[in-house]
């Protein structure tokens, strides 16, 4: 009986890690969508200014493992 009361309390626990980890990975994919989208814009359609800004930009974050 206190096998299926531990389980019961562990699983509980597993599926409040299971929103959270959904929570932090819409919030990360939102927020990478955005600079990365930001950071397209700029270098496609920028002038030159900003154009450098966001190729040292993206330089950075791809070196960065």
């Amino acid at each position: 009986m206190e096998f299926v009361q531990d389980l019961t309390t562990t699983l509980n626990f597993i599926v409040q890690g299971l929103w959270v980890t959904i929570g932090v990975t819409v919030v990360a994919l939102t927020v990478g969508l955005v600079f990365g989208l930001v950071t397209a814009i700029l270098r496609v359609y920028g002038n030159a200014f900003f154009r450098q800004v966001a190729t040292v930009y993206s330089v950075i974050v791809r070196a960065v493992p």
